[in-house]
C-alpha cells in the first residue's frame, strides 16, 4: 500500500474536512458577533452528518444557531451564512431559540434524529451544551 494510506487521517478522511470547516465557522462567527454585537447568549451547532464529523466533500452543511433572546438580528444571521454561501458551501440552516428547538425535536422526526449527534462548534459553549442536553431528554423521553 502507498505509505499515504497509513497516516492517521487515511483511515477517516471526512473527520479532518470537518475539523477544517469547524475552523472556518469559528472564525465566520466571531466576525459576525464582533461586527453585530448580538445580545444574549449564542451557540451554533453542528447536527447531522456534519455533528457526527462524516463531513464528505460537497456535502451540506448542517447547522443550527440557537439564541436565548428573543430575536436575533437577521443581519448577523446573514453575517455567517453568507460567507459561507460565497465559499462555495451548500448550508442546511435553522435559527432557534432553546424552547423552539426542543419544540421541534418533539414535533420534526429529522429535526429528532439531527440533534441526536450535534455538537456545539462556535458562541457559548455551555449554552450550546444545555440546549443540545434538553434536547436529548426529550428525545429519551420519546
Amino acid at each position: 500500500m502507498p505509505p499515504r494510506l497509513h497516516t492517521p487521517h487515511a483511515l477517516h478522511p471526512w473527520q479532518e474536512l470537518s475539523d477544517r470547516v469547524d475552523t472556518t465557522l469559528q472564525h465566520v462567527f466571531d466576525a459576525a458577533v464582533a461586527e453585530h454585537s448580538p445580545s444574549g447568549r449564542l451557540a451554533l451547532l453542528a447536527v447531522g452528518g456534519y455533528g457526527r464529523r462524516e463531513l464528505a466533500p460537497f456535502s451540506d452543511l448542517d447547522v443550527l444557531l440557537v439564541h436565548e433572546s428573543k430575536r436575533t438580528e437577521p443581519a448577523f444571521a446573514q453575517a455567517l451564512w453568507y460567507p459561507l454561501w460565497d465559499g462555495g458551501h451548500k448550508v442546511g440552516h435553522a435559527v432557534r431559540t432553546p424552547r423552539d428547538t426542543v419544540a421541534m425535536v418533539r414535533s420534526d422526526l429529522d429535526t429528532a434524529t439531527a440533534i441526536v449527534t450535534a455538537r456545539v462548534i462556535a458562541g457559548d459553549h455551555e449554552f450550546g451544551e444545555s440546549v443540545i442536553a434538553k434536547a436529548h431528554r426529550v428525545l429519551r423521553r420519546r
